[in-house]
This record gives C-alpha cells, sequence and structure tokens, in this order.
C-alpha cells in the first residue's frame, strides 16, 4: 500500500513538474487533492471493515462458544464429561493460534483454566449478556464482557459482569484469538 501511494505522488509530481501553464497546475493540484482525499477516505473504509469483520466474528466465535458450553448435555453427565473437555478443547484448537492453543494445553496439566473465557462460570446470562467492544487505540484487542454465575453454595448464585480482553489475528485469511487477558 505504501509503495503504491510512493508511485502515486511521484507520478503526480512529474505531472506537475510538466505543466507549464499556471491554471493546468491549479486543476491538476485540485484534482489530486480529490484524489487524495478520495484514496484517504477509502483507507479508513478498508480499516473499518476489517475491524467490523473481525468483530462479528468475534461475537459469533463467542456466541458458539458459550452455547455449546452451557447447553451440552455432556457436561452434565460426570461419565460424559471427558468427551465434553475433548470437543471444547477441538473448539480451541481450530479457533486459537497454535502457540495460544498450545499455552492452554500446558497449562491445563496444572489447572483446568479455561483462557477462552477467563476462567469465568459461563450460564445462560452469559450468552444473553454478551457484548464485544473494540479496545481504543489496540490493533486486533477487543473486550469481551457477559454476565458469569458464581455459585454461593449448593443452592445459591451471585451473578457478576466481568470483562477482559481477547486478540484476534487473520492467519492466512482465518482469524484466530492470539491472546485473552484479564483486567
Amino acid at each position: 500500500m505504501i509503495k503504491n501511494l510512493f508511485i502515486f505522488w511521484f507520478f503526480i509530481f512529474i505531472i506537475n513538474l510538466s505543466c507549464d501553464n499556471k491554471s493546468e497546475s491549479k486543476i491538476i493540484k485540485k484534482d489530486t487533492t480529490r484524489v487524495v482525499n478520495d484514496m484517504i477516505i477509502n483507507l479508513e473504509n478498508k480499516i473499518d471493515e476489517k475491524e467490523d469483520t473481525e468483530k462479528e466474528w468475534l461475537v459469533n466465535f463467542y456466541k458458539n462458544y458459550i452455547s455449546f458450553y452451557i447447553n451440552s448435555p455432556n457436561r452434565l453427565n460426570k461419565a460424559k464429561l471427558p468427551l465434553f473437555f475433548k470437543q471444547l478443547d477441538s473448539i480451541k484448537k481450530k479457533h486459537c493460534t497454535e502457540s495460544f492453543y498450545l499455552k492452554q494445553k500446558e497449562n491445563e496439566i496444572v489447572s483446568d483454566f479455561d483462557y477462552i473465557t477467563n476462567n469465568e462460570f459461563l450460564c445462560t446470562q452469559s450468552l444473553n449478556s454478551l457484548e464485544v467492544f473494540k479496545k481504543i487505540n489496540e490493533n486486533d484487542v477487543y473486550i469481551v464482557s457477559f454476565i458469569a454465575e458464581y455459585p454461593k453454595n449448593e443452592n445459591e448464585s451471585e451473578y457478576k459482569k466481568i470483562s477482559f480482553e481477547a486478540t484476534v489475528i487473520n492467519n492466512n485469511g482465518v482469524y484466530k484469538i492470539s491472546k485473552t487477558c484479564c483486567f
């Protein structure tokens, strides 16, 4: 992109030098300004589209992940719990960068911390309250928030809105989560 911009400006510079008549030069300068403004607007729109696409992907990912988590019959059946964790693992492997996935696998040996949700307890309110916002002045970083359930005892729970960061990268045309972090 920068190379193309440089070539464009060099071309305009040569045209300006070749103009003998001042009125021709003014016309070219006006046209050049308009073209440059259009290019800047187009570039800004492409950046916005990229962010919208990343955000949409992240929202859909978390909707699907939370929905699977709370609705999987294997999660509620102790005998099928290993199958549930295997299914979660395959989701993580598919939707995380290799380095982030391997980091999760390494730490799984020590604890069962879920990096995707920042180890929060998911519930139906998590899905209904899910929000994703672009973090200002940070490339590819989003704030993910939802309501999480915290059991007080066997019969009672407390609900809190939680937030954490998720970094998304475009890995050969496929979006993947490369990092999550708490506040």
